[in-house]
Order: C-alpha cells, then structure tokens, then sequence
C-alpha cells in the first residue's frame, strides 16, 4: 500500500443469476477503493455511505434510518465544497433519520434535513444558531465557512 493511504473495503451483493441449463448462481464480491488519509471529502463519503446502509432500529430501539433525501443533500454538499471545509468535521447519525455534522475545533454543530437545516456555535456561555433554515448547499457552507474561521453569526 502507498504511504499515507488507507483501504475502505466494502462487500456489495450481485443480483441472482438463473440459467436453465446450471440453475441459479449468486455472487458476493469485494470492492476495494484506496483512499489518501488527507483527502477530508473522501473520509466524509465514506462516513456517509456507512450511514446509507443503517436500518430501522440501528440504535437498538427506533431509530429511523437516514433519509435517501438526506444521504442526497450531503452528497450535494461534498460536490459544492473544498476539501477543507471538512476539516475537523465528522458525520454522524440521528435517531429521526437525519444526520449531524460536528465540529472537532469549535464547539458547534449542523443538523442536517431533508429539506431544512439547523445550527449551533457555542461561545463561551453564548449560545447562537438558528433553527429551520431552508437547506442549500450554499446556506450549510457559509455556516460551516463561518464555524470553521470562527466568526459570528
């Protein structure tokens, strides 16, 4: 493997293939994708196509799985973003089927809808944000862009 790389392997399942003459066949095959540890966007795909494959109950109770629309705005997000936008941001999970976006360097946080958003930056005791806002593409970037040079809304 090269320096700085890391492997994300992922299993997919072929569909069923009937002959009259053999029957059928399955098959399973493993897709291998080689990814550069520095490359923030990629470590966001591959955080968010894990998502996409959550099931009712994933948390054990009755967590919804993530909304396709959701998986789509994020996607929307990574192709209208610079890599580093996603520095110091992970993905994660919401029981309502949504996702969250945190900032590791600021104390903030995007909850990310199927057709609206919502925001937080906690400052000191300030908390400020904004709830419902209608979802962009643009609208998440400039709060990310802000969160990420730490200015105020």
């Amino acid at each position: 493997m090269e320096p700085n790389t890391a492997t994300y392997t992922r299993t997919v399942r072929r569909s069923t293939i009937s002959h009259p003459s053999s029957g059928t066949r399955r098959h399973n095959s493993v897709i291998s994708v080689v990814l550069p540890l520095d490359d923030e966007k990629s470590r966001i795909k591959v955080s968010l196509d894990k998502l996409s494959y959550l099931k009712a109950g994933w948390d054990g109770l009755e967590a919804l799985p993530i909304a396709k629309k959701v998986i789509a705005n994020v996607s929307h997000l990574l192709v209208a973003s610079d890599n580093l936008d996603w520095k110091g941001w992970t993905i994660e999970p919401n029981i309502n089927g949504t996702v969250i976006l945190r900032s590791n360097s600021v104390r903030s946080c995007v909850s990310l809808g199927a057709d609206s958003f919502s925001f937080f930056i906690k400052n000191g005791k300030d908390v400020e944000g904004q709830d419902e806002v209608s979802f962009t593409s643009d609208a998440v970037l400039s709060v990310m862009r802000s969160v990420n040079n730490f200015v105020r809304f």
